[in-house]
């Protein structure tokens, strides 16, 4: 579909693709994916379009470099959409915030090297879905922040935005020290951790259908079903990392546990699962 080295015009330097994210415009039947690939010095966004969801073509710049000195100099990575329906059987149609598509995305500020520190987030907008730029010319998120958590203290990695009962939420990964956690919290936007926003669980589970403690403390209070994420990296039988699943849903109110029934865990046997827990507004 899209090869390690695609060979785009004017950026043939660029491979080692990755990021995917697949996506529609209102009134296109095409379909129009997002990626980014790697020139030894960082990473840009790009796009490609299909008829089929195999065959893509026209490849071409969706979002490059900043400016020297800015957050993003060191690459942008372009996915986080605004969609306008998340239900899972929807299309993947973007729609529009105040007249522009909107995306989150991931930056590097420095060049030379693959996700040089610290990492930050942007906001982009586009006219036509296809093209895309700084939305602001400051990072939504940064570790230099005053409300950065230490568990994000040393790097703010790769976001996805969603939108749920008119407030947007930015699920996004973040470092602490030597080794990436992905640690999903929540915040709207325009950028604002919300502190009720946490991770309450890390540790690897024995399987597809393993029962996740959770704090009793969590479901006070709550009357409805609550937004939750989920990570989970499945891993081989030498405790290898085997990829990433990722499922946003929600968790039913007053409940000290969870039963995960997750597909990528029967494969490998055991799976190392993150959770988050995010409140519904008061």
């Amino acid at each position: 579909m899209i090869p390690a080295k695609p060979a785009i015009k004017g950026f043939e330097a660029f491979g080692s693709t990755d990021v995917p994210t697949v996506y529609q415009l209102p009134g296109d039947k095409k379909w129009y994916m997002t990626f980014i690939a790697f020139n030894g010095k960082g990473y840009q966004s790009f796009v490609a379009e299909s008829d089929d969801l195999v065959h893509w073509t026209n490849m071409r710049l969706a979002m490059g470099f900043g400016p020297e000195g800015a957050f993003d100099y060191g690459g942008v990575v372009l996915g986080a959409l605004l969609y306008g329906d998340y239900d899972i059987k929807a299309r993947r149609e973007l729609k529009k915030h105040d007249g522009k598509y909107i995306s989150l995305y991931g930056a590097y500020p420095r060049q030379g090297g693959y996700e040089l520190r610290p990492g930050y987030e942007g906001i982009a907008s586009s006219e036509d879905g296809l093209t895309w730029r700084r939305a602001k010319d400051e990072p939504i998120l940064s570790v230099h922040q005053s409300d950065c958590g230490k568990w994000e203290k040393d790097c703010i990695y790769q976001p996805w935005l969603v939108e749920h009962e008119g407030r947007y939420f930015d699920f996004y990964n973040a470092a602490n020290g030597g080794r990436g956690l992905a640690l999903p919290r929540c915040s709207a936007v325009p950028a604002r951790r919300d502190p009720r926003c946490c991770p309450i669980y890390s540790g690897r589970t024995a399987g597809t259908g393993t029962s996740v403690p959770i704090p009793m403390s969590i479901g006070i209070g709550t009357t409805e079903p609550v937004p939750c994420a989920v990570v989970l990296w499945p891993e081989n039988q030498s405790g290898c990392i085997q990829g990433k699943s990722r499922l946003m849903g929600t968790m039913p109110p007053r409940l000290g546990f969870a039963v995960l029934l997750f597909g990528p865990c029967l494969s490998f046997g055991a799976c190392y699962l993150e959770l988050a827990y995010c409140p519904r507004a008061p």
